[in-house]
């Protein structure tokens, strides 16, 4: 087996089979969740956006602009992935079941390919004894092959970084012209993959660019005294150096020409508009009350408290904390503090044992790992799916410390075991971790579970009851725009530049007039959020009536529970709305109507009580309507009336309206 992955005849030492059984039980599952149905793998690890690049696309393909909606354009991808998955839904003939499980599949065989460039990567490095275990650790790993598996860029992102490594790797010292073209084209494929890459590239160019330089190369030489004679490199004429590094950096940018084209053309920037659209409605608000040491305080505050949750995902993802801890308990500070010791362990160690690394061939690594990490920290938000590209490279940096100090040991057979004993230990908490994970519904995000409040309640629900000519406007708009078969206009800016300056002027209210939206369908707290900073209005409550909602959990894994209890998490709402100024036909508005005329009066004033609960079944709510809902131990009431109770929590559908009006009445 060792053989046939290697592609040598020379055996290397013998790994424990153990290794390589949970190698090909970690593929074998990836491929597995790839062709699972599209409930489950909504509910488990597919991230809403997915359906971003699967709606564009088939927007494309109608010969509309690259947008989501077929009007309102957007660079806000990233072009590698999209074109693949313009591929996928042409290769899909309209049917979105068979498309979800192409790029399912495509991002599962994405994570394998990574996963073997990873064990090449190793076997070419002081690693080696320990390839398998290492590979094991990776590919054995739920919370890893989840990210791949939200059907983003991830996958490819990751595997195009893990090819830079191996091919940084493999020609180390003997690096020319053809070489250097080679190196160009990867790093312009990890760019068009993921434009982050662009630190990637910058950082392995400028390293090819110096390591010849007398003063580093001599610096590399004194730090591998520790290494064998082959370790120790001749060097090259600086100008030679910094002359393919020129060649390999000027094919990257003519790989990426026609993508800044393109993108200035549509959104007069070159990368994508969708981080501009996330900056206006995340990260610090700058406080003209407070000094300037006061609101750097504050900033501060605001990303070490935000670094909570991730901290225990990226535990979960190395093994170093084997629960996925919920939010809403102490435990979250408890594998914060766990896993940040132990990124500090790799810290220190790799400090401690720093000769015994090859600095001339993976030098670099350091360097992409502490930019990459501190512009996620600083600029984004961290986020193990915006760590995944680290993986591999993290991976083989402390393979190599760990192999160097195999190497250096008087007893190789002996520190060899405690090695793979500590691998075994982390696998452990791997599995752990997994397992909770899945029965939370926690992957490469947290809010997993809340897609099916779309999937199964929203979309069908718009599409049912709602003229084929609706406009739907939603925040969080893959699902909606992808299974409801309606216009759907996306209002965070993610995937609609016309949207980004109405939310940085807040006017977003006069946007969704302007743009005639009949409709907001999406999680109560997204509309709170948006309208109540950005809508410009602070009225705009008076203009909505909920008529549909279902209760789904932010969490994971136990929504039946009571909300708020371990692993339920906290109810979130989904709405639909109608102008009044155009509203369009609903037919379960002029039903709703209707009896209210009839049965209740025009002047009839009703006030309803609000009402939060959960039920597996769906549930309707309107005069004249039976609510389909067990009860729970919350009182269902009304006031002035038996059949009709409004509530706020959970998913919703909400009409636009002026109440008074229409209906002849006040809801509160």
């Amino acid at each position: 087996m060792d053989r046939l992955l290697t592609g040598k005849h020379d055996s290397i030492e013998k790994s424990p089979p153990i290794f390589i059984l949970l190698s090909w039980i970690g593929a074998g599952l990836v491929l597995f969740l790839a062709f699972v149905p599209v409930r489950e793998s909504l509910s488990h690890f597919i991230i809403e956006d997915m359906f971003y690049y699967l709606e564009g696309a088939r927007q494309l393909l109608h010969g509309n602009p690259p947008s989501l909606d077929g009007e309102n354009p957007t660079n806000g991808f990233h072009p590698l992935w999209m074109l693949i998955c313009v591929g996928v839904e042409a290769c899909s003939s309209g049917d979105a079941s068979r498309a979800i499980h192409t790029a399912l599949l495509l991002c599962a065989l994405s994570f394998l390919a990574t996963g073997y460039v990873l064990f090449r990567c190793l076997q070419l490095t002081q690693a080696r004894p320990l390839a398998w275990p290492l590979t094991a650790l990776f590919l054995f790993n739920y919370r890893a092959m989840t990210i791949p598996l939200g059907g983003l860029e991830s996958g490819i992102a990751g595997l195009a970084v893990s090819l830079v490594v191996l091919w940084m790797i493999r020609h180390r010292s003997a690096f020319h012209l053809s070489r250097s073209l080679c190196l160009g084209f990867l790093l312009g494929i990890c760019v068009l993959a993921r434009m982050d890459a662009l630190l990637l590239a910058g950082i392995v160019l400028m390293w090819l660019a110096i390591r010849d330089f007398r003063p580093v190369s001599y610096l590399i030489n004194k730090l591998s005294t520790e290494h064998d004679s082959s370790t120790q490199v001749q060097t090259r004429p600086l100008i030679q150096s910094f002359g393919l590094a020129c060649v390999a950096g000027l094919l990257m940018v003519v790989l990426l020409v026609p993508w800044f084209l393109f993108s200035w053309k549509v959104s007069h920037t070159l990368l994508p508009n969708s981080r501009a659209a996330i900056k206006a409605w995340t990260g610090h608000v700058w406080n003209p009350e407070s000094s300037a040491a006061g609101n750097i305080l504050a900033g501060i505050k605001e990303r070490i408290a935000g670094s909570i949750e991730p901290l225990n995902d990226i535990g979960n993802l190395l093994g170093f904390w084997p629960l996925a801890t919920p939010l809403d308990g102490y435990l979250r500070y408890a594998g914060a503090g766990v896993t940040g010791l132990g990124l500090l362990c790799c810290v220190f160690l790799a400090i401690r044992w720093f000769r015994k690394l090859d600095w001339y061939g993976l030098g670099w690594i350091p360097v992409y790992l502490a930019a990459h990490t501190l512009y996620y920290l600083f600029f984004g938000r961290i986020g193990i799916r915006y760590l995944y590209p680290l993986l591999v490279p993290f991976i083989v940096l402390m393979g190599q410390v760990a192999g160097g100090q195999l190497q250096q040991s008087m007893d190789r057979y002996r520190t060899r075991k405690k090695l793979e004993a500590l691998i075994c230990v982390l696998m452990v908490s791997l599995a752990l971790a997994g397992a909770d994970s899945y029965r939370r519904g926690y992957a490469s995000d947290r809010w997993h579970p809340l897609h099916l409040g779309l999937y199964e309640d929203l979309a069908p629900w718009v599409r049912q009851n709602t003229p084929p000519e609706a406009r739907v406007g939603s925040f969080n708009a893959g699902i909606m725009s992808y299974f409801s078969q309606r216009r759907v206009l996306n209002l965070d800016g993610v995937m609609n530049d016309s949207a980004i300056w109405a939310i940085q002027h807040k006017e977003l209210g006069k946007y969704l007039d302007e743009k005639g939206v009949d409709y907001l369908a999406d999680m109560d707290a997204e509309i709170m959020k948006f309208m109540d900073g950005y809508s410009g209005n602070p009225d705009w409550r008076k203009r909505w009536v909920v008529v549909d909602e279902v209760a789904r959990s932010y969490g994971g894994g136990g929504w039946e529970e009571e909300a708020g209890d371990s692993g339920a998490g906290n109810p979130t709402s989904l709405r639909v709305v109608i102008d009044n100024n155009h509203p369009p036909e609903c037919p379960f508005l002029e039903k709703l109507k209707a009896q209210a005329v009839c049965k209740m009066g025009l002047n009839y004033s009703l006030t309803a009580k609000y009402l939060y609960t959960h039920s597996r079944k769906k549930f309707r709510v309107g005069l004249g309507y039976q609510l389909e809902i067990e009860k729970t131990s919350h009182q269902i009431s009304s006031e002035k009336s038996d059949n009709f109770v409004g509530w706020n929590g959970f998913f919703r559908a909400w009409v636009q309206v002026q109440t008074r009006d229409i209906y002849g009445m006040d809801i509160a």
